[in-house]
């Protein structure tokens, strides 16, 4: 199961990344905690908790046609296996 919400962002779905590039446009560090807290769409379970979270404006969003979660967003969560967090060229998509 993809974590379904976290830090006031609810699940949209998992989503192909474009051919190029990255469906939001900035990557997760320490320095950017204060704009991942103001962005309206991310692509991580929460900071610090998948090796990668990316963050930006909804309207910003490359991310193109909704996949199937089961089949398309299955890796497994590094900080709980028992969760979901996407995969290859695939992404949980999270609005608020």
């Amino acid at each position: 199961m993809l974590v379904q919400s976290f830090d006031g962002f609810a699940l949209v779905g998992c989503y192909a990344e474009p051919d190029h590039g990255r469906a939001l446009g900035n990557l997760y560090s320490d320095e950017a905690k204060t704009c991942v807290s103001h962005a309206s769409s991310a692509a991580c379970p929460r900071p610090g908790f998948v090796r990668e979270c990316w963050y930006g404006d909804a309207s910003d969003s490359n991310a193109s046609q909704q996949k199937p979660e089961a089949g398309s967003c299955g890796f497994p969560c590094p900080g709980d296996p028992s969760q979901y967090c996407g995969a290859g060229n695939r992404l949980a998509l999270y609005h608020r």
